[in-house]
């Protein structure tokens, strides 16, 4: 146990400790490294460093996020009115949401808005501070005239924390081409976090698709496709996990695989999580997926893998289904996971000979 972690209490191979609200750290070690994650409920929190001194620093900023966060979310209701190019506009936050709203000229009709609300701790750790996002839109007559800057200003008064696009620096959801542009021209103009050119929000940043596929690794279950396109690229067969007929309602059902694993040669798994035993393999995919599947009633089931590219191509060119992709960071995780397994492997067995690794 490192120094660092000495002062957290361990359950179930994992350190933890509380963080601000009812919220709770985790912290794992994980190839050659330690992963952690923030609870309250759900995951709100991911993230992955070679060093226990870094995470111990990244816990601290994550603190002070939730407490800007709660803050935020408890400040006292706020009302603006102002007016943007002679039309009226109202603005209001609360509980950490925020609606602004442009008038028409004769104050009947809404012809824009701009709403949102906080965004979320993995963006905070990225951007270095709290930042609020929202969905912006304007009627064809008022566009052409600044008046979207002007409701994204409005926002940022009544919230008190500046904006940031959707899907940006860990931000959820995804930008238009043409909002794109928009808040593009806005940083030519004015300071917009992460636009800044600061190379430790780069540096973060630039982290953030290996944090998304660990992230997935960690907590999405071990679904059929993704046990199909490992098996491939690891040239082992599948193991598959099955609780019987499935109801579907309007969608056909191809198999009713539940969980299916990579099979190793000395029969352990190659699960996303990198637990090897099946049966934990299993109960760990039922409390993710929140199963009220049992244990003991999964029926287990094998495919060869000479059999593998035959079963991807039948459902890859289904008319239901589209190709079947793997993230390609998560896929150079899991290989480089079995790569380090393997140099174990030898080294115990050349350690029982006691022989040295050179010999």
């Amino acid at each position: 146990m490192t120094d660092v972690l000495s002062r957290w209490e361990v359950k179930n191979d994992k350190w933890t400790a509380p963080a601000p609200g009812s919220r709770r750290h985790f912290v794992e070690a994980v190839d050659d490294g330690w992963q952690l994650w923030t609870r309250g409920p759900g995951v709100k929190f991911y993230w992955f460093s070679r060093s226990i001194h870094e995470l111990e620093a990244i816990v601290a900023k994550n603190d002070s996020h939730w407490l800007e966060f709660d803050a935020a979310k408890a400040k006292a209701p706020v009302s603006i009115t102002a007016e943007l190019a002679g039309l009226k506009a109202t603005a209001h936050s609360e509980r950490g949401s925020f609606d602004v709203r442009l008038w028409s000229a004769d104050g009947e009709r809404c012809v824009g808005y701009y709403f949102g609300g906080l965004n979320n701790a993995t963006s905070g750790f990225v951007l270095g501070e709290l930042t609020v996002q929202g969905t912006r839109h304007l009627d064809e007559g008022p566009r052409g005239r600044g008046l979207g800057a002007g409701l994204i200003e409005l926002a940022e008064r009544v919230c008190g924390l500046r904006a940031v696009p959707h899907g940006f620096m860990g931000t959820d959801g995804t930008t238009s081409n043409d909002a794109w542009k928009s808040w593009q021209s806005r940083a030519l103009r004015q300071a917009v976090p992460g636009m800044e050119g600061r190379t430790d929000i780069d540096a973060r940043a630039a982290m953030l698709p290996e944090m998304k596929a660990r992230r997935a690794l960690k907590f999405n279950v071990d679904d059929y496709d993704r046990g199909l396109l490992l098996a491939r690229e690891l040239g082992l067969g599948l193991v598959t996990v099955s609780f019987g007929s499935r109801t579907t309602g309007f969608f056909p059902v191809f198999n009713d695989v539940s969980y299916a694993f990579p099979l190793r040669a000395d029969e352990s798994v190659v699960s996303g999580a990198g637990l090897d035993d099946l049966d934990s393999a299993i109960a760990s995919n039922l409390v993710l997926g929140a199963s009220d599947k049992r244990l003991e009633d999964a029926v287990i089931g094998s495919i060869p893998a000479h059999r593998i590219e035959a079963e991807i191509a039948s459902r890859s060119t289904s008319d239901f289904y589209r190709p079947l992709t793997i993230d390609p960071i998560a896929l150079e995780i899991v290989k480089n996971r079995e790569a380090r397994r393997t140099r174990a492997i030898a080294a115990a067995a050349v350690g029982q000979l006691g022989l040295s690794p050179r010999t």
